[in-house]
């Protein structure tokens, strides 16, 4: 998370299995526009995630938690959503998660790398350009993993996988949006096609 905003008596790295992040929730304001729409991650079903778990401070729930709903659940595209959610340190505990809502019109069904890499580099909005937070947000992910807080394997793996066919896809947009205006391409079957892709079915059969 970019700037929480809120305050936090604690912050822990976790996973949450049943949902994996994806490029599926379109975006028309901040970094993109209705004419030239963006791409950002949200929480799709299937396969399983690792991010970050944060406490709000008892005094200040009610506080905390209005300032965490204006800023998520400000274009409705969210389902707030109880989930459970295994701490690095083995400690399972209950948390708020905001899943994408596949029924709202900013909901991006095809999620592969071929579909979202031109969105990203060519989108651009009032507060900046899309690419510029997906190049940030891929430093901090390699960060982590240097570090050890990131073990991809199995779908995580998987995920790797895709991010690095973005990334790539995303490194030749660049180029081309330059010259070439921008289309949506449609990626036929992309939930099999898809590496960051996991069914709930296979994700539940531990596979």
């Amino acid at each position: 998370m970019w700037n929480p905003i809120f305050e936090a008596d604690e912050v822990a790295s976790g996973t949450l299995e049943g949902w994996h992040r994806t490029f599926c929730l379109r975006l028309i304001a901040g970094r993109g526009t209705a004419s030239l729409p963006g791409s950002m991650l949200a929480l799709k079903e299937g396969g399983s995630t690792s991010g970050l778990a944060f406490r709000l401070p008892e005094a200040r729930l009610h506080e905390e938690l209005e300032l965490l709903w204006k800023r998520e659940m400000i274009t409705g595209c969210y389902l707030p959503t109880w989930c459970a959610l295994t701490l690095e340190d083995g400690r399972s505990v209950t948390a708020l998660a905001f899943i994408m809502d596949p029924r709202h019109p900013l909901y991006e069904s095809d999620s592969c790398p071929d579909a979202i890499a031109p969105l990203i580099a060519a989108a651009s909005g009032p507060l900046a350009a899309t690419r510029n937070i997906f190049f940030a947000g891929a430093g901090a992910g390699e960060a982590r993993h240097g570090r050890g807080e990131l073990k991809p394997s199995g779908a995580s793996g998987a995920r790797a996988t895709g991010g690095r066919a973005l990334r790539a896809g995303l490194t030749t947009g660049l180029a081309a949006c330059r010259s070439t205006p921008q289309k949506r391409i449609s990626c036929p079957d992309s939930a099999a096609r898809c590496p960051a892709y996991q069914s709930p079915a296979t994700a539940r059969a531990g596979t």
